[in-house]
């Protein structure tokens, strides 16, 4: 384990928990059963077949796929859960992050990613990145990888002047 985990009843917390981000997608799983149901309801022979199958599908993830709290967020710093522990944390105060923002990959979960000052890079995977991204975006958004390369991308365009390609030569 990373030495810079500590046990979570160590720490004293005196601030207001924003949000807590677990690993499951429940919204996705609950989407999937209504899903399958009402394509059952159809009474489609097709329809009943693919109801069927999402919802087998979203009952196997709902029974087999722990879930666990990956952060907790807080209004002056970040809490980053050990893999699949409740009690082992790592504390990342807003004034160390750098840049945060949502890494995604086709096929993959989502994961949230930290960039310190350190120059260490923390990752953490969960499929409710969603959740966590909105909750950060309010607390410090000028962070946010997109935000900063708009903004460098602006900063780039100020210099440059459009000049028409058959205008007046000065």
């Amino acid at each position: 384990m990373d030495n810079n985990y500590v046990n979570k009843s160590e720490l004293d917390i005196n601030e207001k928990l924003i949000v807590d981000v677990k690993f499951k997608p429940m919204s996705t799983l609950i989407f999937g059963g209504v899903l399958g149901v009402v394509c059952c309801a159809t009474l489609n022979p097709l329809a009943i077949v693919l109801g069927g199958v999402i919802l087998l599908y979203s009952i196997f993830v709902y029974m087999n796929v722990k879930d666990y709290i990956t952060l907790s967020i807080y209004e002056t710093f970040v809490l980053v859960y050990a893999y699949q522990s409740e009690d082992q944390v790592r504390v990342i105060k807003y004034e160390d992050v750098v840049e945060w923002g949502c890494k995604t990959d086709e096929g993959k979960s989502n994961a949230m990613m930290f960039r310190l000052n350190t120059g260490e890079v923390i990752y953490k995977d969960t499929f409710q990145a969603n959740k966590a991204f909105s909750a950060l975006n309010k607390i410090m958004p000028e962070r946010e990888t997109r935000t900063m390369q708009l903004e460098e991308f602006k900063a780039k365009g100020k210099n440059y002047k459009f000049r028409l390609p058959f205008g007046k030569k000065k």
